[in-house]
């Protein structure tokens, strides 16, 4: 982890005839200029992944926020997810490829000792070591990493080959010594114990979006065909077009049948009225006939109150499932802008750190590092401006109030412009 530096509010006694007091020394804080450029470097790595990921989630809430259907086009945070739509031509993917080269230019050019590492990876010679490779030597990691991105777009030369059976029964053979081994077994069973890998937990996550996002579409489209062939009955209904099933035989009276009897019972008298009403309560004592009854009333009511909202009007909830849909995306779009402003606090918070250690160095009178700090403000000053300036015309689209950017960035310009002045009367 990066060491954790305090903001200072710089502050200073105005005696009459004193010097001014040296300020006091952040936690944290190098003692001689070399060991102060030397932990400078993993907080201005730390700062470079901040700007880039603030860039990343900024055009991520944009896309979001001026998308109309879907909610998530991109996994946040994964810079190198492309799906196949967004590559409709050969200059966008050549556009995609000179991004990412340019990160990887930028990260590179970071570079520190490869003893430390930046969010579970390291950078040893310039290069960009996997975080699946930091539990190996850094030389042996640095050899897989340049053979991993030497035969990243190379084409394997039995790509399409079906195995012959002579290959396929060496192949078991090998597998079935090898699973022999107790370095083999052991490596096993401690895979099988331990959780999910990040890089497992991206795939899971990934592929089960996917596959919820599918079913969501086919359940929406056989929904859409539902609710159109019921507002077409409904139409032909109001318009008089329905066609009626037609009436049944007609039954007519022959001249020898006997008269039928009619429906219609006599009225019953009290004494046999309260024959079976006896009867009924006596039925009603009983655990059995009591419990079916219950069961049977309570049937009745659900099937009742089924009927009643299928036969709601389909326009009421057709209406009804478009309000849901909206107000799910909208939490999207709320959920989305809230990361982008998180990781701008972050950036604002590095940036404090390092305007209060550009004071600490210009009262030591180090040039060096109060020039590789003032590249460092430069740089990630550029980066929030840009940031923020997208993030405007974000907070009117979402209807919600931003992060008070206006305030922040008098306060850190304050501060940096005091900085700089008391660095110089110093």
């Amino acid at each position: 982890m990066l060491p954790h530096v305090t903001t200072l509010t710089p502050g200073r006694v105005a005696t009459k005839g004193c010097a001014p007091a040296a300020p006091s020394r952040p936690r944290g804080l190098a003692e001689s200029p070399g060991t102060a450029r030397a932990s400078l470097r993993p907080l201005r790595l730390h700062v470079a992944s901040l700007s880039s990921e603030v860039t990343r989630r900024a055009s991520d809430a944009e896309e979001i926020a001026t998308s109309p259907n879907s909610p998530t086009h991109r996994t946040m945070g994964d810079a190198g997810a492309v799906e196949a739509e967004d590559l409709p031509s050969r200059s966008a993917f050549e556009a995609i490829e000179a991004r990412r080269a340019g990160e990887r230019a930028s990260t590179a050019g970071a570079s520190w000792d490869e003893a430390e590492g930046v969010e579970g990876g390291r950078v040893v010679e310039g290069v960009m070591i996997p975080e699946k490779y930091v539990d190996l030597p850094a030389k042996e990691a640095l050899r897989r990493a340049r053979i991993g991105a030497r035969n990243a777009r190379k084409v394997p030369w039995n790509k399409g080959r079906k195995a012959s059976a002579d290959l396929l029964a060496k192949i078991k053979a090998g597998t079935l010594e090898a699973m022999q081994r107790p370095e083999v077994k052991q490596k096993l069973s401690e895979r099988r114990r331990g959780p999910h890998t990040e890089e497992a937990k991206l795939r899971i996550s990934s592929s089960m979006k996917a596959h919820h996002a599918k079913l969501r579409k086919q359940k929406g489209d056989l929904l859409a065909v539902k609710q159109s062939a019921q507002l077409k009955r409904e139409s032909e209904k109001e318009d008089g077009l329905a066609i009626h099933k037609p009436a049944g035989r007609q039954l007519t009276k022959s001249p020898g049948a006997p008269p039928q009897r009619s429906k219609r019972r006599k009225a019953m008298d009290v004494e046999q009225r309260q024959k079976i009403s006896e009867a009924i309560r006596r039925k009603w004592g009983e655990p059995t006939y009591r419990d079916k009854m219950i069961r049977g009333i309570q049937a009745g009511q659900e099937k009742r109150l089924e009927t009643i909202m299928a036969s709601a009007p389909a326009r009421e909830r057709a209406k009804s499932m478009k309000r849901l849909a909206e107000d799910e995306l909208e939490l999207e779009r709320q959920r989305k802008f809230k990361e982008v402003t998180e990781v701008v606090s972050r950036l604002e918070y590095e940036i404090n750190s390092l305007e209060a250690q550009r004071f600490i160095h210009v009262a030591e009178k180090d040039a060096d590092t109060v020039v590789e700090i003032d590249e460092v403000l430069e740089e990630a000053r550029g980066v929030l401006n840009q940031v923020k300036g997208l993030m405007k015309p974000l907070s009117r689209k979402l209807g919600s109030s931003g992060p008070n950017t206006n305030a922040s960035n008098s306060n850190g310009d304050a501060s940096a412009s005091k900085m700089r002045t008391d660095g110089n009367t110093v």
